[in-house]
């Protein structure tokens, strides 16, 4: 290959690469909404340390997920990077029973705020999201024995928010993408006793998005 050929063939990648990143834009404010599913796991505990009495149970949380987002995001070149926050509802739950008791847990909303950081390829975009974020929970047991021992509690919990996901411009101002993320909620107790029941839960949600961005 000579120099020349060498010069034209750069010339004509970095059009080439200069025409991708000129067909999308994603810089700028959007707001949207999201729907989805959620499924994760709250390890219950409650601490009694005797072998006859102690209770430990894995709750399956699973159930729609939806609400909405805006943020702010700039382009630099292939590279993306911006801010969001985020309102969802959610009818996340698990309910079991043993023999007459029945414990249950829900999650029903939740607020955050996160970082993004992608990379551009034409109109797609594919990115990673870190943040925090605070739910509602309602805890509840009911039916025992000693009708002491039953309760209905509510708690914010703060988590740790780690995720995926990818967005294409499906017109000049409109967003369409999937997102999964996983929270890790603080792990809490939720009584005021020397050995206290305690959860410590994790929720996926994979939501469809649809945005507008100005």
């Amino acid at each position: 290959m000579t120099f020349k050929t060498m010069i034209a063939t750069s010339a004509v990648a970095l059009a080439l690469a200069t025409s991708a990143m000129a067909d999308s834009n994603f810089t700028g404010a959007y707001v949207g909404g999201n729907f989805g599913y959620g499924a994760g796991k709250s390890k219950f505990d409650n601490n009694e340390g005797a072998a006859n009495t102690t209770q430990k149970t894995d709750f399956g949380l699973s159930g729609a997920v939806g609400g909405l987002h805006g943020g702010y995001q700039h382009q630099f070149g292939m590279l993306v990077a911006g801010i969001e926050g985020a309102f969802n509802l959610s009818n996340t739950d698990a309910t079991t029973t043993v023999g007459n008791v029945k414990t249950s847990i829900k999650r029903k909303h939740a607020y955050g705020l996160a970082a993004r950081f992608g990379a551009v390829i034409n109109n797609w975009m594919a990115y990673t999201k870190l943040g925090w974020e605070r739910a509602r929970f309602d805890f509840k047991i009911s039916g025992s024995a000693d009708s002491n021992d039953d309760f209905s509690k509510k708690k914010n919990l703060n988590a740790f928010v780690a995720g995926l996901g990818f967005e294409t411009l499906v017109a000049e101002h409109v967003m369409l993408g999937a997102e999964w993320t996983t929270s890790f909620y603080k792990k809490t107790s939720i009584s005021s006793e020397s050995n206290p029941d305690t959860y410590k839960t994790h929720i996926s949600d994979f939501k469809v998005r649809l945005g507008y961005k100005f």
